[in-house]
């Protein structure tokens, strides 16, 4: 690994706080009944006890993380979230594409395909404290089943709210068990919601945090400006050690920095057990799972067990890995991949989601650990946060059974969502988003931090349309990372969309899946497509490093056509009266067009064939020797209909 990439060394929990590992908790779960999900989301100030340390922080019901929701496909969720939490400074125009507002709040399910207005998943609701709203959203029956999950996201305090634990996991559940893989039906699962704090303010080296360089770090006070290294160009970083960018990395996520840069006024009432502060600054660096540090996770030898992992933290890549166990990839952001396949390790960006089965054929404590591969250094950048450190452990007990199998096959997608690997003959909208960022011209906020300017293609968020496309009609999207020092995670709301091609690091397993967050590296690009499927409107797009999207790196984009057309008819027939001569026009119209069709039906001797307007041929692919890295797989088809001579682990 290059000396410039910056990670953390986490030490273990013995030396932290002496103890052992606790039970891994699962979050509350509220259900869907007779198709109706109702609950209550209560934005509070709770503590949060997660081992070594606990601290107070801004959560949904006191809990970290929040509950998770369980509906289907065709079922209606409604959400009465209410803002429990104080007054704050009031934000003015100053503070746009700033931090700010920390306790103004709304709410994302991020991954579905729901309606982006009206009281569903609509960004431009937003709740100032002593406020609530309802919130209904309608699951089309069509939904892909998959692991989701919900955060604010208030332009400004997103990073913040959610670095202070504000998430939580949604689950569309499959319409019917029969249209899984019997591998995966009754299967135990485990959701496993990724968190992570870092409490930076507890450095006792004021000389450190004086020195913390706006221009590399992304942010600062005014007393940052020592001379010139604000006018860098991205890309110049000699002469900085990795301590220094450690230390820099650091100061754009940490908590206190971004509590400042909101003018929050919260107490988070940081302690360490033993009212022990480590000593390390990566010992201050934590990712909890269900709001534990480090706990321990038990089942039997030769089980099979799914986990739902969701990387819920606002800016941290991950790189989960499990030795001496068999990792089996299923699903990506809430959707099943192309055909299941055999993993040594997992990349999730912040936002991502995979789901994947575990199954040790030993005993013994093993662990999921974020572990920094060299091959993804490219695909993280110099200036992006990763994490090294164990998640989770693993207690194998023993068992006579036989070892579980996993499964050779997986549901197929909706119909909403076809393979676009050959369908170069369509004719697309096209649209092009470039994210980039620079080192120079910083952005000094209200409250005298320093920012560099994150933009999309070229511009700070305006809170103006910038892409308007169609619904029902096929798109192609270029996204390039114009950047050389980061990583810029691109996000769409409403629709998920397929991965065609890529140029520059991009992680190998997200190549021809369908994903709704997919993390860029360094001048990387991607060729994206997607049909927008039913709902229109207006919603967003946006850089998931939250910091990067609070300070302007999101575009509001609008899905127009569909309802929008049938609304446009509606009033036309409603309000406005053609002239006699138009009507009678169009009667004479629609009687040719019929005597027309009962002609052509006569004559006709065989079946009429109906070609759709979009043919995009389905391939499936066959997992070779050559993908199955533990020899486990003797010969597998990604899809229920190429099943036939697929055979069982």
């Amino acid at each position: 690994m290059g000396t410039a990439t910056l990670f953390f060394t986490l030490t273990t929990l013995v030396t932290l706080c002496g103890c052992d590992h606790a039970f891994l908790e699962e979050p509350k779960e509220f259900r869907s009944s007779h198709g109706v999900l109702n609950v209550t989301l209560n934005v509070e100030a709770g503590q949060v006890s997660g081992g070594p340390f606990t601290f107070v922080s801004r959560l949904y019901n006191g809990m970290a993380p929040g509950p998770t929701l369980r509906v289907r496909g065709g079922d209606i969720l409604r959400v009465r979230l209410v803002n429990h939490l104080g007054p704050q400074q009031p934000a003015t125009e100053a503070d746009w594409n700033f931090l700010h507002s920390p306790n103004t709040t709304n709410l994302h399910l991020h991954g579905t395909c729901v309606s982006p207005e009206g009281k569903a998943d609509n960004m431009f609701v937003t709740l100032e404290p002593g406020e609530s709203f309802e919130y209904e959203y309608e699951f089309p029956t069509s939904h892909a089943a998959g692991t989701l999950w919900y955060h604010p996201h208030n332009h400004g305090s997103t990073a913040l709210q959610v670095t202070g634990m504000m998430a939580g996991t949604l689950i569309v559940e499959e319409q019917d068990d029969e249209l899984l893989p019997p591998e995966l039906i009754g299967l135990r699962e485990v959701v496993v919601v990724l968190q992570h704090m870092l409490f930076e303010e507890l450095l006792e080296d004021e000389d450190v945090h004086d020195g913390m360089d706006a221009g590399l770090g992304g942010m600062g006070t005014d007393k940052d400006d020592d001379g010139g290294d604000g006018d860098e160009v991205e890309g110049e970083d000699e002469g900085h050690d990795e301590g220094h960018q450690h230390m820099m990395a650091s100061r754009l996520f940490d908590y206190a920095s971004l509590r400042e840069a909101c003018g929050d006024t919260m107490d988070p009432n940081v302690t360490f057990a033993g009212n022990h502060v480590p000593d390390h600054p990566a010992t201050r660096h934590f990712v909890l799972a269900n709001g534990q540090y480090q706990p321990m996770l038990t089942f039997a030898q030769g089980q099979v067990v799914r986990l739902r992992l969701v990387n819920a933290a606002a800016s941290l890549f991950l790189e989960p890995e499990v030795n001496h166990c068999d990792l089996m990839l299923i699903a990506l952001d809430g959707k099943y991949v192309r055909y299941p396949r055999i993993v040594r390790d997992l990349f999730l960006g912040p936002g991502n989601r995979a789901d994947i089965l575990i199954r040790c054929r030993s005993t013994g404590m093993f662990k999921l650990k974020s572990a920094p591969v060299s091959i993804n250094d490219n695909l993280v950048g110099p200036m992006s946060l990763r994490y090294t450190g164990d998640l989770l452990f693993f207690e194998v007990t023993e068992s006579s059974e036989e070892p579980g199998a996993f499964p050779t096959w997986l549901p197929t997608a909706p119909s909403h969502m076809p393979e676009w690997l050959d369908a170069d003959d369509i004719v697309y909208e096209k649209h092009d988003v470039n994210f980039g960022h620079s080192m120079g011209d910083l952005r000094v906020s209200p409250r005298g931090q320093k920012f560099l300017n994150f933009v999309v293609n070229g511009e700070l968020f305006s809170g103006e349309v910038k892409h308007q496309y169609t619904v029902e009609k096929p798109q192609e999207w270029t996204i390039t990372n114009l950047g050389m020092m980061m990583n810029h995670p691109f996000h769409i709301h409403v629709n998920s969309f397929q991965v065609v091609r890529v140029s520059g690091a991009v992680w190998h397993e997200h190549m021809n899946e369908y994903v709704d967050t997919l993390p860029l590296g360094p001048g990387a690009s991607a060729t994206i497509r997607f049909l927008p499927h039913r709902w229109t409107g207006k919603t967003m797009l946006h850089c998931h490093s939250l910091v990067h999207e609070d300070t302007g790196m999101m575009q509001v984009v609008e899905i127009v056509g569909g309802n929008q057309h049938q609304q446009q008819a509606s009033d036309l027939s409603s309000g406005t009266k053609l002239p006699a001569a138009v009507v009678v026009m169009l009667c004479l119209i629609a009687i040719v067009a019929v005597a027309t069709v009962i002609v052509v039906r006569r004559r006709r001797t065989q079946r009429i064939n109906i070609v759709p307007r979009v043919l995009i041929r389905f391939k499936s692919k066959k997992l070779s020797k050559d993908d199955d890295s533990f020899g486990l797989l003797e010969e597998t088809g990604p899809r229920a209909w190429d099943r036939g001579t697929a055979s069982n682990v």
